[in-house]
């Protein structure tokens, strides 16, 4: 994970995981999803 506050970060996940549970954790350290490949 590479956060870049002010710019753009990149999260890679390796694994599986809930898109509403991510987007949770995110949103709750003041960043905000985009958009998802």
């Amino acid at each position: 994970m590479d956060l870049v506050p002010g710019g753009t970060s990149r999260l890679t996940i390796t694994g599986t995981a809930e898109r509403e549970a991510l987007a949770e954790a995110i949103s709750s350290s003041g960043y905000v999803l985009a958009g998802a490949n």
